[in-house]
């Protein structure tokens, strides 16, 4: 707030303001009653409240609610593996949910975190990549979505390489496909190092809008050798605030909209070399239909194993017989499903 002093004064000249007084001293203003004065303002150094505080709304703001746009921002969850080389075979994601890298580059995860920010986990690549992820828009209006031509955002991370440039585009999925970008620039280090990990912040205006088949945002962000990062914040404003910390149940379940990956083998029971059907509900309500991937078969025979779809892939399908030798009545699959963008 910025009070408007009369411009002609002269010294003890008073005026006052909010319920307090200020008197004109020959160089500056100076409310009279400091307690008056600590009671009814914040010091921009810092203070203590000791009483509530009504705020109308941070809704529209950047402490509002999941702010971060990106998923899995602190690596919190790998439901492919602990580690993985990129390539056109997984799609180039090869381990953390949601992120993908340069093909041959290989993404691992690591205990190395800056101290005293609640991070548990980093990524670490071991070579020159681009790391991206595609922040899903709504595929029945894709201009209409919170990246407005115009509105102002703010990316920031920490890493131990400064990322050398970073760019948003609009486009249709992982691959680039009518990539129209939007808003690029460069990395500015905030603050001293921590454990050899720098925060590095970026500020990005959109500019343009989005076409029909685009499905996503995507944020690239160009690292020019090996690195550790983690804490990847994409959020509304010009200010970069502490990393959004949400519940590890949340963080997984906008994960498995992409990505499914049981931990442990689907067992469906039956009678012995008789075919049968199963259905399943899977955790979350999947993005579209999924890929299948049928990662092994230990007992029976899977006929089919696939995903039931509608608005969205929501229950896994699966056609099988029982195995007829060992006597168990029973079949076995390891099944994932992939509806990465």
């Amino acid at each position: 707030m910025t009070i408007q002093f009369p411009a002609d004064k002269f010294v003890n000249d008073t005026y006052d303001y909010n319920g307090l007084t200020y008197v004109w001293d020959g160089e500056k203003w100076t409310a009279s009653g400091a307690a008056a004065f600590e009671d009814a303002y914040v010091n921009v150094t810092g203070d203590t409240m000791t009483g509530d505080l009504t705020v109308p709304s941070l809704n529209g703001g950047p402490l509002a609610g999941f702010r971060n746009q990106l998923i899995n921002g602190d690596f919190r969850v790998w439901q492919r593996s602990w580690t993985g080389t990129s390539s056109a075979a997984n799609n180039f994601y090869p381990s953390a949910d949601r992120w993908s890298v340069t093909d041959g580059v290989k993404l691992e995860r690591s205990f190395d975190v800056p101290a005293g920010l609640g991070f548990t986990w980093s990524a670490n690549i071991n070579a020159a990549s681009t790391v991206k992820q595609g922040i899903e828009i709504d595929a029945q209006a894709p201009a209409q979505n919170v990246f407005a031509n115009g509105s102002q955002w703010t990316i920031s991370l920490h890493a131990t390489v400064q990322p050398t440039a970073w760019n948003l585009s609009f486009q249709d999925d992982n691959d680039g496909t009518n990539q129209q970008t939007v808003a690029s620039g460069t990395f500015a280090a905030q603050g001293a190092a921590v454990n050899g990990f720098t925060r590095y912040v970026a500020t990005a205006t959109i500019s343009g809008i989005a076409v029909a088949s685009n499905k996503c945002l995507a944020l690239n962000m160009s690292f020019p050798s090996a690195a550790n990062f983690t804490g990847v914040q994409l959020e509304p404003g010009p200010v970069a605030t502490v990393f959004e910390m949400r519940p590890i149940g949340t963080e997984l379940a906008l994960c498995q909209r992409y990505y499914f990956g049981n931990v442990s083998a689907y067992t469906f029971p039956g009678t012995a070399g008789v075919k049968a059907a199963v259905e399943y509900p899977l955790p979350a309500r999947m993005r579209t239909s999924p890929t299948t991937l049928d990662l092994t078969t230990t007992v029976g025979t899977i006929h089919q194993l696939g995903a039931r779809t509608f608005n969205g892939a929501t229950t896994l399908f699966c056609t099988y017989t029982p195995d007829t030798g060992s006597g168990v009545d029973l079949a076995t699959a390891n099944a994932a499903f992939d509806a990465e963008l």
